[in-house]
């Protein structure tokens, strides 16, 4: 609960700032608000004030402006070297929120206030701040007397507040040159000094330019540790610890100069904190920024590495995703009578409906091979016609053909059996005996199920003799008689030994 006293002094700030005209009312609270740009203790209650006073944020020289701090921090606050700037929407609704506002909310603008001049004596070297009551005494008495002094000047005039702001910005003009130099190295040299805004800005730079974070962490004048983290690399951070051995290259690389410290009887160690940071502890710290180099050029190696996987991946996808007849017909000699693909007998034909079986890429790619006229505007039977006269009068390419379109020529199993004129259960044991070889298997979906069947090359079926069949047949025969007598042998053999057991 609030005092009577604090609600008294609170009444007496809001008086004394009340004093001061619409612009420099304006311009004094976004001198506070700019105090705590990069300042985490008061992110939450800018964005509140923010809403609550109508202010609104954007760059320097920007057009694009934010409702909140936050918004604007991580969009492009975090990156803009020249700060930000908080503007106010409407500056008569700005005195009048003021005046109306309940007391506990105008103790949230104190708070504001006070977290301004707690950066500003920091930056200047003066005492500490008076805390609570003692504080909005202060307060009062220091808005009442510059609203005094300064009542018909200018904001831009008042040289001792945009003094404290133009430390600030040399401040955070710094803060950008520390993480431009840790973006151009790869690696972050960490101190005890180094603020939030130097470490979230090389950690978005990390995650923007697909690395790991890198830091160099000083811990004294002769230990350091480096710490390499895989966090800004997102979802991919498991894949690649694992993928390549991160950790194990890591030591590879940290070796010699886990030596060098140990030689010095200091305990330096790699350890695997959690999956995605590894640290290097108390290692020399002369050596740790070329720890750190290293770690960054075998980073540029893994990186490679992983661009040639994926460029192999990618072109194993673009195979698999070309067809069969393609793949075969891009490796296709071009020189006539190749041995790699002889002649085929004259039994091996094409099927009656052999063009229905094809479409017109296919017999556009093939003439293209040929080196024949092909046009996909051309009419279909023109195209088999054309292909047909060269079948017909090059023996190579008919082999060729028969080669590359192996699969949409194949014999499926009710043709087969056309063909021989045999039974589906002869058929199944000639597959199952190695006689017919199978060429692929296909499906087709009936009664809420996958049927498998087999599909045969055209070339092996069509070289099958009738003698051949008829040779199959008879061994079957011979087989079933066999296995008969072997029978008849047995069953006799059983019989006889029951009558000699009942005897």
């Amino acid at each position: 609960m609030m005092t009577p006293e604090t609600e008294a002094l609170l009444y007496q700030c809001r008086v004394a700032l009340l004093q001061y005209g619409d612009e420099q009312l304006g311009a004094l609270l976004g001198y506070w608000f700019k105090f705590m740009i990069g300042e985490e203790a008061m992110d939450e209650e800018l964005d509140d004030l923010c809403l609550l006073l109508d202010y609104r944020v954007q760059s320097w020289g920007a057009k694009t402006s934010y409702g909140t701090y936050t918004a604007w921090w991580e969009v492009e606050g975090y990156l803009a070297p020249e700060g930000g700037v908080f503007i106010c929407a409407d500056m008569v609704s700005l005195r009048q929120c003021l005046l109306n506002m309940p007391v506990e909310q105008f103790g949230l603008v104190m708070e504001l206030a006070y977290q301004a001049r707690l950066v500003e004596v920091e930056l200047r070297g003066e005492p500490s701040l008076l805390t609570g009551n003692g504080f909005l005494r202060q307060l009062a008495a220091w808005l009442g007397d510059v609203a005094s002094r300064f009542k018909n000047v200018q904001w831009g005039n008042l040289s001792h507040l945009r003094q404290n702001l133009e430390t600030k910005d040399q401040r955070r003009m710094h803060e950008q040159e520390i993480i431009a130099r840790a973006s151009q190295h790869g690696y972050l040299v960490v101190y005890p000094s180094t603020t939030r805004v130097v470490k979230n800005g090389f950690q978005h730079w990390c995650k923007v330019s697909d690395r790991p974070s890198i830091c160099v962490e000083v811990a004294g004048l002769q230990l350091a540790r480096v710490l390499i983290d895989t966090k800004p690399l997102g979802d991919r951070s498991k894949q690649i610890m694992e993928t390549f051995q991160i950790y194990d290259r890591l030591m590879a690389c940290a070796e010699p100069y886990i030596s060098r410290s140990r030689e010095q009887m200091h305990q330096a160690v790699l350890r695997q904190v959690y999956r995605r940071l590894v640290v290097l502890e108390e290692v020399l710290a002369e050596d740790a920024e070329q720890v750190a180099q290293d770690f960054v050029a075998l980073w540029s190696d893994i990186l490679e590495e992983e661009r040639q996987q994926l460029a192999e991946r990618r072109e194993r996808l673009a195979a698999l995703a070309e067809p069969r007849w393609m793949i075969t017909l891009k490796g296709m000699p071009v020189q006539e009578n190749d041995p790699a693909v002889p002649p085929l007998p004259e039994t091996v034909v094409l099927p009656d409906q052999w063009a229905s079986l094809l479409t017109k890429e296919h017999l556009c790619a093939f003439l293209t091979f040929l080196k024949l006229p092909a046009n996909s505007r051309h009419a279909k039977a023109n195209l088999v016609e054309r292909l047909l006269k060269r079948i017909e009068i090059d023996q190579t390419t008919k082999a060729q053909f028969f080669e590359v379109f192996a699969s949409e020529l194949a014999v499926p199993p009710w043709e087969l059996e056309e063909l021989f004129a045999c039974t589906a259960t002869e058929r199944k044991r000639w597959v199952e005996e190695g006689k017919l070889l199978v060429l692929e298997h296909r499906s087709f979906h009936k009664a809420g199920s996958d049927m498998i069947y087999p599909v045969f090359d055209r070339r092996v079926i069509l070289t099958v003799s009738h003698e051949q069949l008829e040779e199959w047949r008879a061994e079957h025969q011979a087989c079933v008689h066999e296995r008969r007598k072997a029978g008849a042998q047995a069953a006799a053999a059983s019989r006889k030994a029951k009558r000699d057991t009942s005897t």
